[in-house]
């Protein structure tokens, strides 16, 4: 399916773009369509997290013994396709731990004002510090990391606290341009305000 405006995105569509197996003309109408589709975006979040899963636990299950698995043909066929998957998720960013966050302040992008650059390694978790003056009153707020291209990278919550706003991202970012929206608590959600980041 090329065109995404007026149906919803196919299931092994979200998984082949989870594995990266899209090409960057197969992606581009799917990354439109995944900017204003909340639905499909959960969806996106939820084959990323099953992907994630099924990594862990190829990695945790020990090796078959003494080669029973090639007794039959369909067993070799199976075990040949969770090869096959294996290699795949191989290809993904491996997500690293043990990182000390970096703190960084942000600042609502104005017109053609520069990004802050955040000098970090790449992966690091990051602590973003948001200025809460002069926004919505609100007890909580939701917090988006969306890439250059559009696709939301992490979601989460944040309390004002002193006038700030501070929350820690866990999510493996890597080198590149994001933005960092903030909407407020009412449904729907109204993005308030808006921050430029660039990680090197």
């Amino acid at each position: 399916m090329d065109n995404y405006h007026d149906a919803h995105i196919e299931e092994e569509m979200l998984e082949r773009y989870a594995l990266n197996q899209l090409s960057e003309e197969q992606s581009a109408p799917l990354e439109e369509h995944l900017l204003v589709c909340s639905k499909c975006q959960d969806r996106l979040d939820a084959v990323d997290e099953y992907v994630q899963t099924m990594k862990q636990s190829l990695k945790d299950k020990p090796a078959a013994k003494g080669g029973h698995v090639f007794q039959k043909p369909r067993l070799a066929l199976v075990f040949a396709g969770a090869l096959a998957f294996a290699g795949a998720l191989l290809v993904l960013p491996v997500r690293r731990i043990h990182m000390a966050p970096v703190d960084v302040r942000l600042h609502a992008s104005r017109g053609g004002d520069s990004l802050p650059i955040v000098e970090a390694q790449s992966g690091a978790p990051l602590i973003l510090h948001m200025d809460a003056t002069e926004i919505v009153s609100s007890d909580v707020y939701s917090v988006e990391v969306v890439n250059a291209r559009g696709k939301r990278v992490w979601r989460g919550s944040a309390s004002p606290h002193a006038n700030e706003l501070s929350v820690e991202v866990s999510s493996d970012l890597q080198s590149g341009r994001y933005w960092i929206r903030l909407f407020d608590s009412s449904k729907p959600p109204v993005l308030i305000r808006e921050y430029g980041l660039e990680l090197n």
